[in-house]
């Protein structure tokens, strides 16, 4: 069935996300930006260890990088998107000094955003958001799912 105009116009405003944080280093332990964001990351790892899924079940080989994950937020439409963005990079602000510092010895930050919908969807950044961001230190990453109506 074709996507009509009205249907587009729906899905493009309608879209649900998560945001999540991925801190990554060569060589340090992601520890210590959980106890100073003070969040237990969905998933980490530290350079040099032996790999493993995530149930626990050994892999070849050793990570390259050390690697966490926080669950940011989630919710529905460019508004929300927004707004939780704005949030939590205000939140990474109160701690640039020690972010700068994790990034001059080579670890970066990422903010991974999904969103996913039934049709068109997409969304716009203010740039002093996008400025907030930059300034922060943080990559932006974005990925769109689509999921097939039913």
């Amino acid at each position: 069935m074709p996507v009509t105009t009205a249907d587009a116009e729906s899905s493009w405003a309608s879209f649900s996300f998560t945001i999540s944080l991925q801190v990554r280093h060569p060589r340090r332990s992601t520890d210590a930006i959980s106890a100073m964001l003070r969040r237990r990351p969905g998933r980490a790892w530290v350079a040099g260890e032996a790999r493993a899924t995530p149930k626990g079940t050994p892999l070849t080989g050793v990570y390259k990088e050390s690697y966490c994950f926080y669950r940011i937020a989630k919710g529905t439409g460019p508004e929300a998107l927004e707004a939780r963005l704005r949030a939590a990079t205000r939140t990474l602000a109160k701690h640039s000094a020690a972010l700068r510092g994790w990034r001059r010895s080579g670890g970066r930050l990422s903010y991974y955003v999904a969103i996913r919908g039934t049709g068109a969807m997409g969304f716009v950044l203010a740039p002093d958001l996008l400025s907030e961001i930059a300034r922060a230190g943080v990559e932006l990453g974005v990925e769109a799912l689509w999921d097939r109506p039913k």
